[in-house]
């Protein structure tokens, strides 16, 4: 089985290496994500022509953070051929790409997957096993400390997405948040999954990249997962200690072994190692959470439901067929007015244009959301 993989130049090499690995010498079919320069209907054009190939099993899209538009319709073209698509998350600040996206994936039977290789970290079972026995038990905060180099407003890192799915994956999948800027610059994102389990994620601004989890309960602090490290758990049933290095938790590792689940799922031999709700419901909470950050108060986090943007534009375009179907009707009823003998036209086309010009005119107001 072939795969098709897109990206960019540094990105495409690196997983193509992690393909062969995990899955024994895996063909690929290569693309480079061009800049803006280059028209979309160019660049469909030469995806399809891939996506034709003989023996074409699967499609990964990668490092198109730079050509996001691009990136957006290499996986679009490919969940529209029905493939199994792994690719990374977030494609876009918007949530409802992400929607429309996953409607397109069960119109076509397509697998559409994120690329969030921490879920197949061994630590990641370890730690859910721990999080899962203890939350059933009493009330528990997970917190998440995310310490990026990167120099882009904080709530745009592309980690977040990862980091929230991983979280509702060891069950802390919030119903509300709150996201607020502190004084030193940190970003916290508190979310509020129920009366006794809350998420706790801060992210700052570092020389070096880190992420670390913590399980806490009222009374301790339950397990430690410093990514990329080890894990610790403070009842002291861990294999590891704090800085010691294990190569079961290099990242490399971690996404040899996510890449062999997909490519396993891909040829119907087991369940992709994540699905896509995760993925809209980690995006469902970066929108609340920039809804948060922008009106200064708590948010619910509205998964599965359209955004006020989205649900202007489909408002103005149920008006806008109506219009056009009232424009079919007016013609050829001024027509018949006319023939009776009615000078009806002029004020008919006189009030057909109004409307279709305040219509015209409402397109640039922006919705209240």
């Amino acid at each position: 089985m072939k795969v098709v993989l897109i990206g960019s130049d540094s990105e495409r090499g690196r997983v193509r290496d992690l393909l062969r690995r995990a899955c024994f010498g895996t063909a690929t079919l290569e693309l480079a994500l061009p800049g803006p320069e280059v028209p979309l209907p160019e660049l469909v054009a030469s995806i399809n022509q891939l996506l034709a190939e003989a023996d074409v099993g699967a499609a990964v899209v990668v490092g198109g953070r730079v050509a996001a538009a691009a990136t957006h319709e290499a996986v679009r073209q490919a969940v529209q051929a029905g493939l199994p698509v792994l690719t990374e998350v977030p494609l876009d600040p918007s949530a409802d790409v992400h929607y429309e996206l996953g409607v397109i994936a069960q119109e076509t039977g397509a697998q559409l997957v994120p690329y969030w290789p921490m879920l197949a970290d061994p630590c990641c079972e370890r730690f859910a096993a721990r999080a899962r026995r203890v939350s059933s038990a009493e009330g528990a905060v997970l917190e998440i400390e995310l310490d990026t180099a990167t120099q882009r407003p904080l709530l745009a890192d592309p980690s977040l997405a990862q980091l929230i799915g991983v979280a509702a994956e060891l069950g802390f999948r919030p119903r509300e948040v709150l996201a607020t800027e502190q004084p030193t610059g940190e970003l916290e994102l508190r979310g509020f999954v129920s009366e006794q389990h809350a998420l706790k994620l801060i992210v700052r601004q570092a020389d070096a990249a880190r992420v670390r989890l913590t399980l806490r309960t009222a009374q301790a602090t339950i397990c430690r997962w410093t990514v990329a490290r080890a894990c610790r758990f403070e009842d002291g049933l861990a294999e590891q200690v704090p800085g010691e290095v294990d190569r079961r938790h290099e990242p490399a590792l971690a996404e040899e072994q996510f890449l062999t689940q997909f490519m396993r799922a891909a040829a119907g031999q087991g369940d992709p190692p994540a699905n896509w709700d995760a993925a809209l419901a980690a995006m469902a909470v970066l929108e609340a959470a920039r809804y948060s950050m922008e009106r200064k108060r708590t948010e619910p986090v509205t998964e599965g439901v359209a955004s006020p943007e989205t649900q202007f534009k489909a408002t103005m375009t149920m008006w806008g067929c109506g219009l056009l179907w009232l424009l079919l009707l007016l013609v050829p009823t001024a027509v018949a007015l006319e023939s009776f003998g009615f000078a009806a036209a002029p004020a008919l086309v006189g009030g057909l244009v109004v409307v279709l010009v305040l219509f015209l005119v409402v397109q640039f107001l922006k919705p209240r959301s």
